[in-house]
């Protein structure tokens, strides 16, 4: 993953070196149909599980800053890189792996964690296999 803070074109001249790069001197091919430039402003970016956005707010904070017993306002930094988990992606593996159960109660959902006893006599490495 490669960030670039500019225009689209910056970012396909950037993808293009790299492609020339890994063809030259590592002798691999980028695949371009694979490769995605992505506005974060405006969409999400998944990478290794997780999802890329940047939060920008469309109104501008103010803070009042008091020093040497001064006020001033002063505008807030906005821009804020977020990294996001597929919450619906691991709710559905815990409740498929048997870790949790949705009761649904005042006519909210909640999850509700089930013990796994057995599994408190195995290996921490018996235990991971069983998860993933």
């Amino acid at each position: 993953m490669i960030g670039v803070f500019g225009p689209v074109n910056l970012a396909v001249e950037i993808r293009d070196m790299v492609a020339q790069f890994l063809q030259n001197e590592l002798k691999l091919e980028l695949s371009l149909e694979k490769t995605k430039i992505t506005d974060l402003y405006h969409d999400k970016a998944a990478f290794l599980g997780y999802y890329l956005r940047i939060n920008k707010p469309s109104e501008q904070r103010k803070l009042t800053i008091e020093k040497y017993g001064h006020k001033r306002k002063v505008r807030s930094p906005h821009v804020v890189m977020l990294l996001e988990i597929p919450h619906d992606k691991i709710i559905k593996k815990l409740i498929d792996g048997g870790f949790v159960r949705i009761e649904e109660r005042e006519g909210k959902s909640k999850y509700i964690p089930l013990a796994k006893a057995p599994w408190t006599q195995l290996d921490h490495r018996s235990i991971l296999n069983r998860y993933n």
